[in-house]
């Protein structure tokens, strides 16, 4: 709650219902105020407000401050929780892409390992054994990635913090949530990352392949021709953004403001200068 730049935090009973304190405010607001605005416009507390003025109290949670509050004059500028989702949709179309590229690897040197495949369901290996086998395969990648990933951002997060004069930091003993929630993203990229892959590898034919007579069918074929073209579309979108955010950013830096904004004194509350101010 901020009141003419004084900031007031209050700490509510368990149980407590802020929709009943808030009911209270305009009450107190009339008991306590009243009497200094109708000493100072020369009307009732009723016509001050009628006449559209007045002071708007409410109960504001903590969290929402920094990324869900649109007040003005707050201790430090505020952040908007749209960008978190942008940014949390454009890391998850990476991950996507980076999922794509990975089966069509996979799938592209399957025939590698046809011929293990065969072998292996020779002597009595089942499709849920090798499908397993694929998809332990594709989590061990993905786990070697998310450790080399969390080093690459330790080594880059402080020149980050220098460039953007931020300081940002990543605290997995402090903050355990944020290593069980890496551990779940790695866990779901394996998972779907591999699927595809194992299910394609695992359904060879062991005749067929020792042979040297396997095709892949007409119904992956498709399938990988979807995901490419998928892929494609998701990096078009991505690239098209950047472009967009650079061209308006360098407008934003370059444009003609009308003005020599180097050569300018802003002060604020001027009006505390008096007749000084003309000066």
């Amino acid at each position: 709650m901020c009141l003419f730049s004084v900031y007031t935090y209050i700490v509510l009973r368990d149980g407590t219902d802020p929709g009943g304190i808030e009911a209270k405010m305009p009450a107190l607001v009339e008991h306590y105020a009243a009497g200094p605005i109708q000493a100072r416009s020369g009307i009732s507390y009723k016509e001050y407000i009628a006449a559209g003025n007045g002071y708007d109290y409410f109960l504001q949670p903590i969290r929402d401050i920094h990324l869900r509050s649109h007040l003005t004059n707050e201790i430090k500028p505020n952040g908007n929780i749209t960008y978190v989702y942008i940014l949390i949709a454009i890391a998850l179309f990476l991950i996507v892409i980076a999922c794509i590229n990975f089966m069509n690897l996979a799938t592209a040197i399957s025939v590698t390992r046809a011929r293990e495949v065969g072998i292996r369901k020779i002597v009595g290996s089942t499709r849920g054994s090798i499908i397993r086998q694929f998809l332990m395969e594709s989590l061990v990648l993905s786990f070697i990635s998310l450790v080399l990933a969390g080093l690459l951002v330790q080594i880059v997060l402080p020149l980050f913090n220098t460039l953007a004069r931020k300081e940002l930091e990543i605290n997995f003993i402090s903050q355990p949530l944020n290593l069980v929630l890496l551990l779940a993203v790695g866990l779901v990229v394996g998972i779907l990352a591999g699927s595809y892959p194992a299910f394609v590898l695992s359904s060879f034919h062991p005749v067929t392949v020792l042979k040297g007579r396997f095709s892949t069918s007409r119904k992956g074929i498709r399938l990988r021709n979807v995901l490419v073209i998928f892929q494609f579309a998701i990096s078009i979108v991505l690239i098209s953004m950047t472009l967009l955010i650079s061209r308006q950013m360098g407008f934003m830096l370059n444009m003609d403001l009308g003005y020599n904004k180097d050569s300018l004194v802003v002060v604020e509350r001027a009006y505390s200068l008096g007749p000084r101010g003309e000066v």
